[in-house]
């Protein structure tokens, strides 16, 4: 005599229910799965705010700093999920968004020289320092 169990059965037939729910638990497992994988491969979010100083427009680093904040601001127009803005400090009211930037993210300005991009929060001050920082962006 061979006994074999199949699972549970109600009149010789598999339990309906059980399956329903065994098909159910492996799609939650998978939907899940799915879930947290898209959210590893999302991007966080990135705010890049650079300040910087045009004394004259034909200057070296007057013409080197307005390229630095276009390429600041290629990033916020190509990338959805970073927020970029660039001020000259000299004109609007770029040196009080300074202010209040720096405030916020517990700089003394009186320290600081330009340019100077916060990331998030993070400092990054001169250009050969931001450069690196857009050089090996999103690596």
């Amino acid at each position: 005599m061979t006994f074999r169990n199949d699972g549970p059965t109600l009149n010789g037939r598999r339990d309906s229910r059980t399956v329903s729910a065994l098909v159910v638990l492996a799609l939650a497992v998978i939907v899940l799965g799915l879930a947290g994988a898209c959210a590893r491969g999302r991007p966080e979010s990135v705010v890049l705010e650079y300040y910087y100083e045009v004394i004259c427009p034909s200057c070296p680093e007057s013409v080197r700093s307005e390229l630095q904040g276009s390429e600041v601001r290629l990033l916020g127009n190509v990338h959805d999920h970073v927020s970029a803005e660039s001020r000259d400090v000299m004109h609007g009211d770029g040196m009080e968004r300074l202010r209040q930037t720096a405030l916020k993210h517990d700089v003394d300005t009186n320290a600081l020289m330009l340019p100077i991009l916060f990331v998030n929060g993070e400092l990054y001050v001169g250009f050969d320092a931001i450069d690196e920082y857009l050089r090996t962006w999103g690596k």
